[in-house]
């Protein structure tokens, strides 16, 4: 039973409920319907659906049948009772959507409604079946309309070009002869070739040779056709080899000539000069040597010519004479130079010839520029050099030192020097750091000991660096039966001036000095180290950590110790590690590595002394000599930099 066949018996019962209780067999006195109901005796009902008073009040319908439009139809569950069957309304081509409601012959009843039926491959659009693929109207979708200037390919709307014609890019080209679109879309000609028939043909003007596009007429390769080569001095001209002239040249009786010079062909071709007269310029001249020329039939030099100064019948004044072929004062034994006359011997403004000027510091002897040196140097092949100390003009010009040292103008041989780096700067010590110190010092044999102290940025205040590090030298002296004397050096310069006059030279510890200025006090020091060093010369330095990185850096500077940096340590043991080194004699095998001192970060391999739990070296000492190559050291020790 369907759900409107349950409403309408639960309708009724309620009725029979009412009357029952309320008496029947009439109209209730009173009552009134709503609309679509129907007043019975026993109440209102709906005769359309009601089962109990079907059609007409009273008229009941069989338990197997329900009431539908006012007519007891069977029972169709889901489905809905048409005419004489039941139908579903949803899918019935007869009764779609309601009953008597057909499709058409080419309609399906789908979901109530009646919509075109296509065959496969087609598609129903404005109730025609159509191939979108096709359709100019219906193009990829129904209701996708192409321009009228397109059609419908594979369901896009593409140009609709003529017979004949393609579509390339949204144009209508000739594909036999688009040059862009020979043969098909994007297929481009070479520049020389045209599209003909679907194929790229060489330009009319053209032949094809080889797979290449040339002109016979001009080709010097295809010379009037395909594979004739000129030969390397013709041409190709209207499809001929003819002989190639380079411009200005004349091609006369098969040979390339230059008119302005050829005594045949003088001018112009077959125009040749007398047997004494030569070709210049296109003209037959006289025939002169060289350097003269013709004037009026008379071989002159218009360069000294005082009657044809310069050209022809150009003559000079009777006072004056013709140079370089213009006339100027006759200067007599000198020589006129724009505005006067000079002695090219000793101008120094016209050495040797006019207008070449000697540089500041050089003058003129004997028509060169010669450079003038300031005494003590000396001027050898125009290099002012030290005749005391240049290996290469050592006592006089062109004196060669085969060692490279010079010293007091004497050839000297060459020794071995040493470079002692101690990182203790005594301000606490003991009797081992003392005897370490006094080694280094006492190494040169002979006595006095020759030292030079460079202590320009040390402390020497009274008690202070400088004046204990000479206290300890002077004990060590007394205590080893030596001497030595000292020389201050509180400049740079005054080590460069006199190192070499000492037999030591030692470096305190520059405390007050910055890393760029020690570095730079190194570089400066470097020729003369070399020779130093050359010479047997012992360089001490102390170096502890303090403000700056170190005084290393002058050593480093100079490019003869090899340190990136010290490391202070305190309370550290300091072992000796090379015993039987000159430095070493005497020393505990330890010691105490006291306050201020500090190790070198070097890969320097002379160590003497390190720290006793690590490979940190305290004291280095490099047997070191000079490396400089002769001119080179020549050049630092004794030369004027400015010239």
């Amino acid at each position: 039973m369907n759900k409107l066949r349950l409403i309408n018996k639960i309708v009724a019962i309620g009725a029979w409920l009412f009357f029952a209780t309320h008496g029947c067999g009439g109209p209730v006195v009173g009552a009134e319907c709503e609309e679509e109901m129907s007043l019975c005796a026993n109440g209102c009902y709906n005769l359309s659906v009601d089962e109990l008073n079907c059609g007409q009040c009273g008229q009941t319908c069989p338990a197997d049948q329900v009431c539908v439009s006012g007519a007891c139809v069977p029972d169709c569950g889901l489905l809905i009772w048409c005419v004489d069957e039941c139908v579903d309304t949803r899918t019935d081509h007869e009764h779609c959507g309601q009953c008597n409601a057909p499709c058409e012959l080419n309609e399906g009843c789908i979901s109530s409604s009646c919509v075109v039926q296509c065959d496969p491959g087609l598609a129903a659009c404005s109730g025609d079946c159509v191939d979108i693929q096709t359709h100019a109207s219906h193009c990829g979708s129904c209701d996708t309309p192409c321009p009228t200037t397109h059609k419908c390919e594979g369901g896009e709307c593409v140009l609709d070009c003529d017979v004949g014609t393609i579509n390339c890019h949204e144009e209508c080209i000739d594909p036999l002869t688009d040059s862009l679109h020979c043969g098909g879309c994007d297929q481009p000609c070479a520049i020389d070739r045209e599209c003909r028939g679907g194929q790229c043909e060489c330009l009319l003007a053209l032949t094809e040779c080889n797979g290449e596009c040339v002109d016979t007429q001009t080709d010097d390769a295809h010379c009037g056709q395909c594979d004739q080569p000129c030969a390397s001095d013709e041409a190709c001209e209207t499809g001929e080899c003819v002989i190639q002239c380079d411009p200005g040249l004349l091609l006369c009786d098969g040979e390339c000539i230059d008119p302005l010079t050829n005594s045949l062909h003088c001018g112009d071709c077959d125009q040749p000069c007398g047997i004494d007269h030569v070709c210049q310029g296109g003209e037959c001249v006289i025939d002169c040597d060289d350097g003269l020329v013709d004037c009026n039939d008379e071989c002159v030099n218009t360069q000294t010519d005082p009657l044809h100064c310069g050209d022809c019948n150009q003559p000079c004044e009777l006072d004056e004479e013709c140079a370089q072929g213009e006339c100027i004062p006759d200067c007599g034994e000198l020589t006129w130079c724009g505005e006067e006359c000079v002695d090219l011997t000793t101008d120094d403004l016209h050495c040797g010839e006019c207008d070449n000027p000697c540089a500041g510091g050089w003058e003129c002897q004997s028509s060169e520029c010669y450079l003038i040196c300031d005494p003590p140097l000396t001027n050898c092949d125009n290099e002012c050099v030290d005749l005391q100390i240049h290996p290469l003009h050592c006592g006089d010009c062109f004196v060669e030192c085969e060692s490279g040292i010079c010293l007091d103008g004497d050839c000297r041989e060459e020794a071995v020097g040493h470079l002692i780096a101690i990182g203790h700067d005594f301000m606490t010590n003991h009797a081992t750091l003392r005897r370490l110190l006094g080694n280094a010092i006492f190494i040169a044999p002979k006595n006095p000991v020759t030292v030079l102290a460079y202590g320009e940025f040390a402390d020497q205040t009274a008690g202070g660096h400088v004046e204990l590090i000479d206290g300890i030298i002077d004990a060590e002296a007394e205590l080893k039966g030596r001497t030595w004397t000292k020389t201050s050096a509180n400049q740079a310069a005054a080590v460069i001036d006199s190192l070499l006059n000492h037999r030591v030279l030692l470096v305190y510890r520059q405390v007050l000095g910055t890393d760029l200025t020690l570095g730079a006090v190194g570089a400066g020091w470097s020729a003369v180290l070399d020779q130093f060093f050359r010479l047997g010369g012992i360089a001490v330095f102390i170096d502890a950590a303090g403000t700056n990185a170190g005084t290393w850096q002058i050593f480093e500077g100079a490019g003869v110790f090899d340190c990136t940096g010290i490391t202070a340590i305190i309370g550290a043991t300091a072992e000796v590690v090379d015993p039987g080194d000159a430095v070493a004699q005497g020393l505990v095998s330890q010691y105490f590595a006291t306050q201020n001192s500090a190790y070198f970060l070097t890969t320097e391999p002379d160590i003497v002394v390190q720290e006793l739990t690590t490979t940190n070296p305290f004291v280095i000492h490099k047997i070191i000599s000079g490396s400089k190559d002769l001119r080179d050291l020549g050049r630092d020790l004794g030369s004027d930099p400015d010239n």
